[in-house]
C-alpha cells in the first residue's frame, strides 16, 4: 500500500526527524497541503518548505494546491516531483494538467465531496492521479465522510472503464478503521492519525491492517 503523509499536522521545529522517520519506515513521498485562506479556510505552508525537504531527505514531494486560481501560483512549486489542484478552483484546468506535465512532474487533481461528476473523461485519460477528499478540506483530525468512499468507488470503476492508469489517491480521516472501508484505493494521504503514537507504529497499523483485508 501507498501512504503519503501530509505534514499538515507535524511540529515543524521537528520536521527533520519526522522526515528520517519516513524514509526508515519505507515511504517515499510527503504530500504537502498548501493553503491560501480563501478557497479553503486556514492558511498553511508556502513553497519554501520544499527545498527544505528536498535538502534533508530524499523523499519526494506532493504538493496539494488549496488555492483560489492555481494557475497564478504554480510557478512557485515546481520544485515538486507531484503538482495536485483542485478543479473547482481552475477554469482552465485541462492547460494546467497540460503545463505541469509540460515540466516533467506528475499532474494530479483534487475534488472535494459530491463533485466527482466535474470530472471528465477527457480530464481522466491525460491526469496522473485523482485525490478525492474523503473531508470537507481545510483542517486536519476531521471524520471520513463515508459518501465520499461510493464517490470514489465510482471514480474507480470509470476510470477502469476507460483503460487508463490514473491512481486514485483518498485523502482524509484515513486510520487503522476507516482504511478497511477504503481499501479499494491506490493510496492514502493519512495525517493526524500518523501523529497521535509512535510514527513507526502508525505506519506498521496501517499495512496490517490493510494486508488483511
Amino acid at each position: 500500500m501507498k501512504i503519503r503523509p501530509s505534514i499538515l499536522n507535524a511540529p515543524l521545529e521537528e520536521i527533520a526527524s519526522y522526515l528520517r522517520e519516513f524514509e526508515n519506515v519505507g515511504i517515499d513521498t510527503i504530500h504537502l497541503d498548501v493553503m491560501d485562506g480563501h478557497f479553503v479556510p486556514k492558511i498553511s505552508f508556502g513553497d519554501s518548505l520544499i527545498p527544505m525537504i528536498k535538502r534533508l531527505s530524499n523523499l519526494k514531494v506532493e504538493t496539494h494546491l488549496m488555492v483560489t486560481n492555481p494557475c497564478s501560483q504554480i510557478e512557485h512549486y515546481l520544485g515538486s516531483d507531484t503538482i495536485t489542484f483542485h478543479i473547482e478552483a481552475e477554469v482552465m484546468p485541462h492547460r494546467l494538467i497540460e503545463f505541469i506535465k509540460s515540466k516533467g512532474l506528475r499532474a494530479g487533481l483534487a475534488i472535494n465531496p459530491g463533485n466527482v461528476n466535474l470530472l471528465s473523461d477527457t480530464l481522466l485519460k491525460i491526469v496522473n492521479q485523482v485525490c478525492m477528499m474523503t473531508v470537507n478540506p481545510g483542517f486536519g483530525g476531521q471524520s471520513l465522510i463515508d459518501l465520499a468512499l461510493d464517490d470514489a468507488r465510482f471514480l474507480k470503476e470509470r476510470i477502469r472503464r476507460l483503460g487508463s492508469d490514473v491512481e486514485v489517491l483518498l485523502d482524509g480521516g484515513i486510520n487503522d478503521k476507516t482504511i478497511q472501508r477504503a481499501s479499494f484505493a491506490d493510496a492514502f494521504v493519512v495525517g493526524s492519525f500518523l501523529y497521535k503514537q509512535d510514527l513507526a507504529e502508525s505506519v506498521a497499523l496501517l499495512r496490517a491492517k490493510y494486508a488483511n483485508l
